[in-house]
């Protein structure tokens, strides 16, 4: 079902799902500032756990460590376009009687295995963002596979009517619906919605330029020292949503933002993907959260940086933007 945000789907699915004051989810600090703050929203805490030291990706390990008697939920991230280790995640959940919440912000075209994301967990949720590989404006989708979900989701994503207004017109009984419970207005816009449905046809085509692009940036960035891409590890489709680095500054002589101020100098934009939630002051302060707690995403959030992907980009563009970042390493060395 379509909504009109990503943070919305993923705070319909823990209010679907029964989250809320006492219950922990469990979810990395590698992500959007959304995904723990709709935990809160709901009423519940979220618990963060470290992070794979190649994908950067939720580790399961970690994450099973955290359950306590209070966890009800993992909320895995798929990143960049990577899935999250579901076969570990799904085991985890069945061991402990959990339900799964993917945020699959960056994972539109993504596999885990031969499983298409969307169909895994008790729920997925999707964005629409304007940086998305689909973009309505503003706006997301959130799947399930059970009738049960879907049916109560729908309900509060519409003021928790009993029916959807769409079929009230032109019904005999157009003004005998009810209100089941207290919901949300979290459904998607039609206009939002047309914007979407008309690029679906060439979600493939461009996931296949980015591919193409992500590969060259691999094949530029070896001879880089102190720069390392994120791997695709896993099984499965890669979304190639972003192209993400690691930066060792004591290998290239200047730090993550400095390399990213040089490259902005030389018109090369950036970003980062993400600042770690354990390190932002409201957490940090909040949970009395420190580096130290989760050392892999802080080193994480301390040297990855987003360089330039997109279709209309060109195999010229990347050799421009990995010789802007091979100059700038260089000229760190010479000083």
């Amino acid at each position: 079902m379509g909504v009109n945000s990503a943070t919305a789907g993923l705070h319909l699915a823990l209010v679907t799902l029964g989250i809320g004051p006492g219950d922990e989810v469990i979810t990395t600090p590698i992500t959007y500032c959304a995904t723990p703050n709709e935990i809160e929203h709901a009423g519940a805490t979220p618990i963060f756990a470290d992070v794979d030291t190649t994908t950067y990706l939720l580790d399961p390990d970690a994450a099973e460590r955290a359950v306590t008697p209070r966890t009800k939920a993992l909320m895995p991230v798929h990143l960049y376009g990577q899935s999250a280790d579901m076969d570990r995640l799904r085991a985890i959940a069945r061991k402990h009687n959990l339900a799964i919440i993917e945020d699959a912000a960056h994972a539109i075209e993504t596999t885990w295995r031969d499983e298409k994301i969307g169909t895994i967990g008790d729920f997925t949720v999707f964005s629409f963002y304007p940086t998305k590989n689909i973009t309505t404006g503003e706006g997301g989708m959130l799947t399930t596979m059970r009738a049960d979900l879907a049916e109560r989701a729908r309900r509060l994503s519409l003021h928790g009517l009993s029916k959807e207004v769409w079929k009230r017109h032109g019904e005999a009984d157009a003004g005998a619906y009810r209100l089941i419970e207290r919901g949300y207005k979290y459904h998607m816009f039609d206009l939002l919605a047309a914007l979407g449905l008309a690029q679906l046809p060439n979600i493939e085509e461009w996931r296949r330029i980015r591919k193409r692009l992500w590969n060259r940036y691999h094949e530029r960035l070896t001879s880089i020292p102190g720069v390392r891409a994120i791997p695709h590890s896993m099984p499965g489709k890669h979304a190639h949503h972003l192209f993400v680095i690691e930066i060792d500054s004591r290998e290239t002589g200047r730090s993550r933002d400095e390399i990213a101020e040089a490259l902005r100098k030389g018109n090369i934009a950036t970003g980062i993907h993400y600042h770690a939630m354990h390190l932002q002051p409201y957490y940090a302060r909040r949970y009395g959260l420190r580096a130290e707690d989760f050392p892999h995403a802080s080193r994480a959030s301390e040297r990855m940086l987003s360089l330039p992907l997109y279709p209309r980009m060109s195999v010229q563009d990347v050799d421009d933007a990995t010789a802007a970042l091979q100059a700038a390493v260089a000229r760190a060395k010479r000083t």
